[in-house]
């Protein structure tokens, strides 16, 4: 074998070898792509929803807790009813929460993008900025997990009253929840209100660190009140 021959064969054993690290090499910057996107997401509108899906699991817990100790002590179930109906609302509940909100959701997105395409993207940021947003949607999913954790812990000789109970009672707040959704997602596509935002939002970001608000206009007008005051004395 000639030293051309054997010159080309490690170049080719070489480029394999390279070719099998490339991959290697990559993964690192793309689980750290991965892990800023992630972020970003949480600081812009995960955190909250997250914080509340947390807190309907927690109540999740404790009412099942409370079902426990009330069939331990042996005190009488205050709602009537039997476990097969106690299943049917609970599933009622979780079927028409998932239903509503998905296509209360699917139709809030198409309506901000039509906003988006007709004033301008920044209606998206504005959208997920919105901490009331972001306790609707957490409590919807929530309250439908919620459900479906209590659900799943019928049987004949276990029935839920108090947790049949929180979700009665939370499903008619997340039906009001629900009007109000629809009415700040109209009111947020106003262009005043759009304008607004982005005058408020740039005030925030120029606004030096440590100072309210309430002080930066004290400020600016405290400023004026100097400035009438020169151009009256000269």
């Amino acid at each position: 074998m000639t030293d051309q021959g054997a010159g080309s064969i490690a170049h080719r054993e070489t480029g394999a070898d390279a070719n099998m690290t490339r991959p290697n090499a990559r993964e690192p910057a793309r689980l750290h792509a991965l892990l800023l996107v992630v972020r970003r997401a949480f600081a812009e509108f995960l955190a909250i929803p997250t914080f509340v899906i947390a807190g309907f699991l927690g109540l999740a817990v404790l009412s099942i807790w409370l079902d426990h100790l009330r069939v331990q002590l042996g005190w009488p179930s205050f709602v009537p009813g039997t476990h097969e109906s106690f299943q049917t609302l609970l599933g009622t509940i979780a079927a028409s929460i998932i239903t509503v909100t998905s296509i209360t959701f699917s139709l809030l997105i198409v309506a901000v993008q039509q906003g988006a395409a007709s004033l301008t993207s920044e209606v998206y940021d504005q959208f997920l900025r919105r901490r009331a947003n972001q306790i609707y949607f957490g409590f919807f999913v929530g309250l439908a997990l919620y459900c479906l954790i209590i659900l799943a812990t019928v049987h004949r000789t276990y029935t839920p009253v108090c947790g049949s109970l929180v979700a009665f009672v939370f499903t008619v707040v997340a039906l009001y929840l629900l009007i109000l959704l629809i009415y700040s997602t109209i009111d947020q596509m106003r262009p005043v209100m759009i304008v607004e935002n982005i005058r408020r939002h740039t005030e925030r970001a120029r606004r030096p660190i440590g100072v309210s608000s309430k002080d930066l206009g004290c400020t600016a007008t405290r400023r004026c009140i100097v400035g009438v005051g020169r151009h009256r004395g000269a």
